[in-house]
């Protein structure tokens, strides 16, 4: 299913791109503008949409609306985490961007990391499958966002762009994308998608290390930490933060009945991660997962 959404995103892409390049030449012209706007839109999200049909319909003997609805009503466990998602969402995204603006910059941005670790834990244990459709959908949902801010297209452009603008640090400000939850999701989401293929139980490693160890190293290492790594903002207290938070969630879920890691596993994992995260100034929303997968695989 992941493919095929790409496949999609790529093909509505490709087709609305030079439609958006007209758009920007007409930019003073204001019917010439809307009238290829119109077209840019229309041909990423009607193409999209097609496409993303045609394909997953192929694949799944069904239209996806409808394979999707069936998946759901399978299982009344399945309903009632679609549920609470669904009010999870509709009481905590409001109240973010309503109150976010009282709130520091590192804990207004971590909030989100803590949101989808709340979101995803529970249901990561007793539905999987459900949960990676669900982190498939938010990706595609962000990644449209996304496109949608950083162009600026109207109607709703620059309003996202003025929306997200309080949780932007200087990293996001650098280039024309906003790449940190894009990352955050997928961070989260491969590990998920992988753990299908290897049956190591570490599908876990990126809701670990991206949804806490890094969110409590940031938010206790600027708070607690006075001695910093070289050549780095960064704290080796948010660094003994990071293994501490995360080894605490690995054997939370191990005890839920998640994953049967080894001592070794989790322990030296969780300690090469915080000092490659503590180490390092790349996005850590990517590169904890990466590393923290790979050495659950390779030290079990």
């Amino acid at each position: 299913i992941f493919k095929f959404l790409f496949t999609s995103y790529s093909i509505g892409f490709l087709c609305a791109s030079p439609f958006y390049e007209l758009y920007k030449h007409f930019a003073n012209d204001i019917g010439g503008s809307y009238i290829f706007l119109a077209i840019t839109h229309g041909a990423f999200y009607v193409l999209g949409c097609i496409s993303t049909f045609k394909l997953l319909t192929t694949w799944l003997g069904e239209t996806p609306v409808e394979w999707l609805l069936k998946f759901i009503k399978q299982d009344s466990e399945r309903q009632l985490i679609v549920q609470c998602w669904i009010a999870f969402s509709v009481i905590l995204i409001p109240s973010v961007f309503t109150f976010a603006r009282f709130l520091p910059l590192d804990i207004r941005r971590k909030i989100w990391h803590y949101a989808i670790f709340a979101a995803v834990a529970y249901p990561l244990i007793v539905q999987p499958e459900l949960t990676s459709l669900a982190l498939i959908g938010l990706f595609g949902v962000i990644l449209i966002v996304e496109i949608q801010r950083s162009l600026k297209l109207r109607p709703f452009g620059a309003y996202l762009s003025s929306l997200f603008e309080p949780f932007e640090d200087k990293k996001d400000k650098e280039g024309p994308l906003v790449v940190s939850y894009i990352y955050l999701v997928v961070g989260i989401l491969v590990p998920v998608l992988l753990e299908g293929c290897t049956g190591k139980g570490a599908s876990i490693a990126g809701l670990v290390t991206s949804g806490l160890g890094d969110s409590t190293a940031s938010i206790l290492g600027k708070r607690l930490g006075s001695h910093k790594w070289p050549y780095s903002n960064k704290t080796y207290e948010g660094t003994f933060a990071f293994f501490i938070t995360s080894v605490a969630a690995f054997y939370g879920f191990q005890y839920l009945g998640q994953n049967e890691l080894s001592h070794n596993a989790i322990l030296i994992s969780s300690f090469i991660t915080a000092l490659i995260e503590g180490a390092t100034d790349i996005n850590d929303n990517l590169l904890s997962p990466a590393i923290c997968y790979m050495c659950l695989l390779v030290v079990e």
